[in-house]
């Protein structure tokens, strides 16, 4: 199995004048490429970097941005991609908590329950891969030539890792993706994958990963906020999930729709931001004391599988407000403009 920068070496070996790359004004060939990898992850190492250390990356969708990939990899330093999208309280929990690498590794799909929230398991205790073209959980081997570096923190290290997956004493990262193979070529000799969905603590929306986490923490800031349970729920004609939070507010207060959306919209990227809020009683518990996320996800906005008061900040507004039947018509038409 090939590292990503061993992957770009070898084409390179082989193509090294095809064109890798195609960005505004000018083509840049394997070799080029190469090149700049090369004398970037040199540039790294002098500054005293070496495997195992991390950094932090702000950028735009561009070629020094992928260059730093590539560059890393071949160092086994680990890359935290900033998005410049989040707000600066966003990039300050980015920068205190994730401190994951990336890289490249032989994707594997296992079977996952949506509705229990876990991966499924046969009468053996063996997880179950998925055939060519079914949704499946993205997991990668943990070996010495594939070390998960994990967290700062050990225990949020560990639920990432799956064990005993095919035999005893195997490892796999769990990625938290889930995805399907399709039919649509090879990008650096690797099969093509299509994003279908996120599981655990995160939601996909607006093409970005949100974590439920990091939304939570802010909403469980405002002094009317006892608890809340963030998680993303579908809306017709739109991909990945819209964020919806479940409140329990304090006793004796009221939801103030204008200071919770200020709080919101100040500390939140605006895909981060929760479209839909339900004041609720009380949240559930699972037996390892999770927040339960199925039901709510199932339950969504709809009134008539809920009946508790459901907010909605509409496209091109900045405050919450009650959701209305003409609204929801729209919501399930498809035609809500999100």
């Amino acid at each position: 199995m090939m590292l990503l920068h061993e992957k770009l070496r070898k084409i390179t070996d082989k193509f090294p004048q095809k064109i890798a790359l195609v960005s505004p004004g000018t083509d840049t060939t394997f070799e080029q490429f190469q090149n700049r990898v090369d004398h970037l992850a040199g540039a790294l190492e002098s500054m005293g970097l070496k495997k195992g250390d991390r950094v932090s990356i702000l950028s735009q969708n561009r070629l020094d941005y992928l260059t730093f990939h590539f560059a890393t990899s071949m160092l086994g330093v680990i890359l935290n991609v900033m998005n410049t999208r989040h707000v600066i309280p966003e990039w300050q929990w980015v920068l205190r908590w994730c401190t994951v690498g990336v890289a490249i590794i032989p994707p594997v799909l296992i079977e996952y329950d949506l509705k229990s929230d876990q991966v499924v398991r046969d009468d053996e205790g063996r997880c179950c891969r998925v055939g060519k073209g079914e949704v499946g959980l993205l997991i990668g081997p943990i070996t010495e030539r594939t070390v998960f570096e994990g967290y700062t923190d050990r225990e949020a290290t560990e639920k990432k890792v799956l064990r005993d997956v095919f035999k005893d004493g195997d490892a796999y990262f769990n990625t938290g993706d889930l995805i399907r193979q399709v039919d649509a070529g090879f990008a650096f000799g690797l099969k093509h994958y299509q994003f279908v969905d996120r599981v655990g603590d995160t939601f996909r929306w607006k093409g970005e990963n949100c974590s439920t986490n990091e939304v939570g923490e802010i909403i469980n800031g405002h002094p009317s906020v006892q608890a809340c349970n963030v998680y993303g729920v579908q809306v017709p004609g739109t991909d990945g999930r819209a964020g919806m939070a479940a409140l329990v507010l304090r006793e004796g207060e009221e939801l103030d729709a204008d200071a919770i959306s200020d709080l919101i919209n100040r500390n939140l990227a605006g895909y981060a931001r929760p479209v839909f809020l339900r004041v609720v009683p009380e949240l559930q518990l699972t037996g390892t004391f999770k927040m339960v996320k199925g039901d709510f996800r199932e339950q969504a906005y709809h009134p008539d599988r809920c009946s508790d008061p459901v907010y909605v900040m509409k496209p091109g507004q900045d405050r919450y407000e009650l959701l209305d039947e003409a609204f929801y018509r729209q919501l399930l038409a498809g035609e809500s403009g999100y």
